[in-house]
């Protein structure tokens, strides 16, 4: 017997699909939106921070001190967060690269502002089946990793954004930058050299969360049309550590509507600010400390 085409098979699935649909009244769809809405009541169990009794404008601060004892690990959340609140697909990508030399993407740092701080230094990487870079650009975020699609969709695999409760006005800390020696892109070869230096980017992307879109990734970081607020800045070398102060400036017409809607709000930062497109330094090296983030219930 013959085995069927691969068309065949498919439109025989969709066929019993929707017959079973018919008889039971199942709708995978349907289930599918219906789980992703009961996600999103439910704030996709993140914890987020609680507005001070009394105030409706305060401020959060994260210090990176506290570092779970594991492998890769990364900052734990303050300051009211969910403890997953960082997430690095820098990281996790480190991990599948066969016999990778230490140390991690990111990692803490002694040398922080004060006491310990986020270390996030650009790696050499590897390429294998068409796959891969020869670069890892070190980034650190608020979201979560979905490490099943990292190697075959790196950029739609990371999940930008952590459920917030209020609107964000400003982010300020301190940060120290050095730019590798050498600027490549990664995805042609480890000597494919480029002109000019490399950069880091520090952001904040403040965001409405729908159906359509529960979060943002990788292509559409900065450029989604539910983003409602966004502060950034791209900077060469420091001469050491060096204060940041960064207001959200509203982007298109949309109001905030906290009573009403749902909004997430990603913290990036890159030690490569082109690291998307595998375009850095290897030894390009961030450190950020003493976070603060002001947060208001206030209407804009």
């Amino acid at each position: 017997m013959k085995l069927l085409h691969p068309l065949l098979r498919l439109l025989a699935v969709l066929i019993a699909t929707a017959s079973l649909s018919a008889c039971y009244g199942y709708d995978p769809i349907k289930d599918k939106l219906n789980q992703l809405n009961n996600s999103l009541q439910n704030d996709n169990g993140e914890t987020a921070p609680s507005t001070p009794e009394g105030l409706t404008t305060f401020d959060l601060t994260f210090s990176f001190e506290q570092w779970p004892d594991v492998d890769a690990a990364l900052p734990a959340g303050e300051a009211g967060f969910s403890s997953t609140l960082w997430a690095s697909a820098s990281n996790d990508g480190f991990k599948a690269i066969p016999n990778q030399v230490l140390p991690y993407p990111v990692t803490p740092a002694a040398e922080g502002y004060e006491g310990r701080c986020v270390r996030m230094l650009t790696r050499p990487g590897m390429k294998f089946a068409g796959m891969g870079s020869y670069l890892v650009a070190a980034s650190l975020f608020s979201g979560k990793v979905d490490i099943s699609q990292l190697v075959l969709a790196p950029l739609e695999a990371t999940y930008f954004g952590h459920i917030v409760h209020q609107r964000p006005v400003r982010m300020r800390g301190y940060y120290r930058y050095t730019a590798g020696p050498k600027l490549i892109d990664g995805s042609v070869g480890p000597d494919a050299m480029l002109e000019g230096r490399d950069s880091c980017t520090i952001a904040g992307i403040f965001y409405e969360v729908t159906l359509e879109r529960p979060y943002l990734n990788g292509k559409n970081l900065y450029t989604a049309p539910s983003i409602v607020a966004l502060a950034r800045m791209r900077t060469d070398d420091t001469d050491g550590w060096q204060p940041f102060d960064l207001v959200f400036q509203t982007v298109g017409n949309t109001p905030v509507d906290l009573t009403k809607k749902k909004y997430r709000l990603a913290l990036v930062f890159a030690s490569s600010a082109r690291g998307d497109e595998y375009i850095g330094a290897v030894d390009s090296e961030l450190l950020i400390d003493e976070l603060t983030l002001t947060l208001t219930t206030q209407p804009e």
